[in-house]
């Protein structure tokens, strides 16, 4: 027999799932009152039966009236022959059938049973459920407890329940401590449920609003914007009663947001002057007349110009009503809210909202015939505001831009909450009890020994996670959040608002390298100010999809709006979610059992045991992994990480050289110059000097560059320096001869004058686009941050440890392993090593590999690079190369040494001089290379020039040569 319960559930999932199909399968009278019925459901507790009742009689003689009408006007029709001649008249037609009442001459079965099922299967399960409960009254509806024990039982309950007396001594204190491990599990699996709705509802309450935009819908992204900012700052939790009311109004106003859709579906509404179909002001109100009814057939027309997230958005709203709903626990059979027995409709509704919100829907306001016809839309885009064909991938983006931030301000928050809350006393100890017990207490207490070792190793397990978590979110949130920040700058298109989240990015960075104490104090500043203009921005851009916004924008700054641009394990995650909560509602029923139905010693300890087994046996993996995971990370924290950032903070310096060589000799499109990387260049010899203070121009020249390139994109600032870009020299630039791509003058690519210090304007295809440019420039600025973070990082290690912030004088890994011990290792015989001390002269290989092998292998590696570099270059420095490297072979080690800062030199003044001539004469200064006159065209042919390495117009000499300096 089936309990009580399911029997409800039953009833109400197939009253609710009638209603849906009869609301959603016409639009009418008829259906819009299904539809009231169906919103009104879940708020009806079908466990109490005068609620139970009303709503079923309601329903039953609604239904039965409308099948009577129905039945009534079909035989009026029959009688008056031809069938359907008193409606012959169009008008009257379309006047009953906005009621539900039509002709069905000439109809298709599919259509006929679309229009007439409806209600007899309303009447007949709305009878079926009122005979079931006058039938079952007793068993259905007394069954239940009073509404007061709906609360699951407290300790102090559980412990009444057991049939032990609070005064027994030991037994009423294992009791109470069986009971209050029960009531902590419980209460945490509600509270992990209750935060997994709440942001689920979250997300459906986002799909609602960027399925469709309009100013209805605009209710919906502020309060999900409010939802998170509330979250970010700790506010009140999902449980709270602030967040209760706010659902219920979020859920209210999605259900008056539905029928006010609904109604506009009948052509009576749209006699209200404004709200015409098709209209601007029912297009800003998110009115779309989707139904065309038609006098001459009984077939459903649907609107092909609305597109398809028109039709989506019903469903989305009603469900995010039924989930508001089922997360407010307004819907419910039973006083225990068991999650099995009410999920009936309501699981379908969300998984397909949550679903949705995972598709490309093309939203926006379709008012492009309105105000961009005629107009030169070239602009506005350049300001951020646009129509987007794809407008979810924005907003999105904006989304996930904005959700970043807000974690990183509850990370900042939290971990504050931490560190005020460690200094809080621990309880006081609990005051001792009578030894003093019988046979069951005994078991009680040995039972109850073991629960609280258990409850200890869950407890341990729990506050373990939460550290690592914490720690975690307040180590790499930050690095979390510039991720995102980076991405939203740069992959997108330019626009001044990612140029002014990029600015903002670069102080971000530029700040923390120079002064990392002022870094730290406006931390928490940065991340409110980037969360409170992400949130504007996207309001702004959500703004911007309503109806004339364009054109008040227009009129306003005289700009036009840009041509819009478009751009070329889910089943596992879903069985996995299904799996954990059937894990959890076991739980729950488990726990649940134990604390109320034991009415006995031996059933509350056989219960006990039992659900020590059953959490036992999922406990035992959980720990193994947080061991096994542990000992890895103390592993590596003890043995492995102090090696690992001192070699960092010795060879990170000469990776960010090499990173600044390869971005400085990066070609652009048609070209290999860029004279703006001259500074990398020329600062390259002082940075291997000193490195700490040219780090500081160079992050401040990449961030300078990185803003120039932007800014250069927008046709607000291009167009008044296109004057500027190519100045035409007017003397002959043929070409020196017939062979030759090369001109004496500057033409085409080579004449531009932005161009030439790196500003310009890629196609937005494959390699030729913005964001490989700027990804060179920020890989400079991110290594350079990395550098920094070792020196801090560094600095903070060796004050713990007593020692001084400064590093160790000489560049070793192993710096306790100096060149004195070296010598000792190296230059004495074993055997007097041997008789004096062993471990004083034997260091472990691994430091003397890694802190002398230069020393010993260094000449000859510099000299096998000195061999590779002149073998890929065959030019003249090549040469001198080669020819320094021949001298080496005839000298002694202490002649090299001396020799060896005048290598250093010359290639240092060469690698500066070489750059310059591959970016050669700026094309502005129009000036001719003196080897293309007509004397020296013999002599200088383009296998010379480059030979030489001499620049040239059209064959400039390449600058990725430099990578072997």
């Amino acid at each position: 027999m089936l309990k009580p319960q399911v029997w409800l559930s039953f009833l109400k999932g197939c009253t609710q799932l009638i209603l849906f199909l009869g609301s959603l399968l016409r639009y009418n009278l008829f259906s819009l009152v299904y539809l009231v019925f169906l919103l009104v459901s879940p708020l009806v507790p079908f466990h109490k039966e005068k609620p139970f009742l009303i709503y079923n009689g309601a329903l039953l003689a609604c239904s039965g009236l409308f099948t009577l009408a129905q039945i009534v006007f079909q035989i009026v029709l029959a009688a008056y022959p031809p069938y359907g001649s008193l409606v012959s008249d169009c008008s009257l037609d379309l006047a009953l059938r906005q009621i539900g009442l039509q002709s069905f001459a000439d109809t298709q079965a599919q259509h006929l049973v679309r229009l007439l099922l409806a209600e007899p299967l309303t009447l007949i399960v709305s009878a079926v459920s009122i005979g079931i409960g006058t039938r079952n009254r007793g068993r259905l509806f007394q069954s239940y407890p009073a509404a007061s024990a709906a609360a699951p039982p407290s300790p102090e309950q559980s412990v009444v329940c057991a049939g032990i007396d609070a005064t027994d001594g030991v037994a009423a204190t294992e009791a109470q401590q069986v009971a209050d491990d029960h009531h902590t599990l419980s209460m945490g699996l509600r509270k992990l449920r209750s935060m997994l709705l709440h942001f689920l509802l979250l997300c459906i309450l986002c799909s609602c609003a960027v399925c469709s935009p309009s100013v209805t819908t605009s209710v919906y992204i502020v309060a999900f914007l409010l939802a998170l900012l509330v979250w970010s700052i700790g506010g009140p939790g999902p449980d709270s009663l602030a967040i209760e009311r706010a659902r219920q109004c979020m859920a209210m106003y999605a259900a008056l947001h539905l029928l006010v859709v609904f109604c506009y579906q009948l052509p009576v509404t749209h006699h209200i002057q404004g709200l015409e179909p098709n209209s601007t002001a029912a297009r800003m109100m998110g009115l779309y007349y989707m139904i065309e009814s038609n006098c001459s057939t009984n077939e459903v027309y649907f609107d092909r110009q609305i597109r398809a997230n028109e039709y989506i958005e019903p469903l989305l709203l009603i469900g995010f009503y039924f989930f508001a709903c089922m997360v407010m626990y307004l819907w419910k059979t039973d006083p225990y809210r068991r999650r099995r027995s009410t999920l009936t409709l309501c699981p379908l509704l969300a998984l397909y909202g949550t679903g949705l919100l995972m598709v490309n829907f093309v939203f926006n306001f379709d008012l492009q015939d309105i105000y961009l016809a005629g107009l030169n839309a070239s602009q506005l885009r350049q300001a951020g505001l646009q129509i987007y064909p794809q407008p979810w991938a924005t907003f999105s983006a904006q989304a996930a831009f904005c959700c970043a931030f807000f974690v990183g301000v509850w990370s900042l928050v939290a971990g504050r909450r931490l560190i005020a809350t460690a200094a809080v006393p621990s309880a006081a100890p609990a005051a001792p009890v009578d030894s003093s017990s019988s046979t069951s207490s005994l078991r009680m207490r040995r039972v109850g020994g073991q629960q609280q070792q258990s409850r200890q190793a869950f407890g341990a397990s729990g506050r373990r996670v939460e550290t690592l978590l914490v720690e975690l979110m307040s180590k790499y949130s930050v690095l979390v959040c510039c991720i995102f920040w980076l991405l939203m700058c740069s992959w997108l298109d330019v626009n001044v608002n990612r140029v002014i989240v990029m600015a903002m990015f670069l102080y971000f960075l530029f700040t923390f390298r120079v002064s990392f104490s002022f870094w730290k104090r406006q931390l928490l500043a940065i991340f409110i100010i980037l969360v409170l203009y992400s949130m504007l921005v996207l309001l702004l851009i959500y703004a911007y999809q309503f109806d004339s916004v364009p054109e008040f924008i227009t009129k306003i700054t005289s700009l036009q709006p840009a041509v819009p641009r478009g751009r070329d394990s889910t089943d596992n995650a879903g069985l996995q979610d299904d799996e954990n909560d059937d894990v959890a509602d076991e739980d729950g029923q488990n726990v649940e059992e134990a604390g109320s139905a034991a009415r006995g010693t031996v059933k509350l300890l056989q219960r006990a045991r039992l659900l020590l087994l059953l959490r036992n046996a999922r406990q035992r993996n959980f720990n193994t992994l947080l061991l096994r995971l542990n000992q890895l990370y103390n592993a590596y924290s003890m043995k492995f990480s102090p090696t690992v950032w001192r070699l960092m903070e010795v060879h990170w310096w000469k990776i960010v050289g090499l990173v600044i060589v390869c971005v400085a000799v990066s070609p652009i499109e048609g070209s290999n110059f860029d004279a703006s990387n001259l500074i990398y260049a020329g600062l390259l010899p002082l940075y291997l000097l000193a490195p700490e203070p040219v780090s500081i121009v160079y992050l401040a020249w990449s961030s300078l560059l990185i803003l120039a390139k932007m800014i250069y994109q927008l046709n607000l600032v291009r167009d008044p320096l296109a004057p500027y870009a190519v100045k035409n020299c007017t003397a002959n630039s043929s070409k020196p001869d017939g062979q030759s791509n090369a001109t004496s003058l500057p033409e085409g690519i080579y004449a531009d004058n932005f161009r030439y210090f790196g500003l310009h304007v890629p196609n937005g295809s494959g390699s030729d686009s913005l964001f490989p440019h700027l990804m060179l420039h920020a890989s400079i600025v991110v290594c350079l941050a990395v550098q920094h973070i070792v020196r801090l990082k560094q600095r903070h290690r060796r004050l713990l440890n007593g020692e001084s912030g400064l590093a160790p004088k000489h560049n070793l890994i192993f710096p306790e392993f100096t060149f004195i011990e070296f010598e000792a290792f190296y230059c004495q015989r074993w055997i007097r090593v041997a008789t004096v001390s062993i471990e004083a002269y034997c260091p472990l290989g691994h430091s003397f590999f890694a802190n002398f092998f230069g020393y010993k292998l260094g000449l000859e590696l510099s000299c096998i690079a000195i061999v590779i570099s002149a073998g890929l270059r065959l030019d003249i420095f090549s040469c001198v190369y080669l020819l320094f490297l021949l001298l080496f072979n005839f000298l002694r080690r202490d002649t090299i040494r001396k020799l060896w800062p005048l290598l250093h030199l010359l290639v240092g003044i060469g690698f500066s001089l070489q750059f310059c001539l591959a970016c050669g004469i700026p094309p502005m200064l129009c000036l001719k290379y003196p080897w293309f006159d007509a004397v020296n065209n013999v002599v200088f042919s383009d296998n010379a020039r480059q030979w030489l390495f001499l620049p040239a117009y059209g064959v400039p000499p390449r600058a990725e040569k430099l990578i072997g300096e």
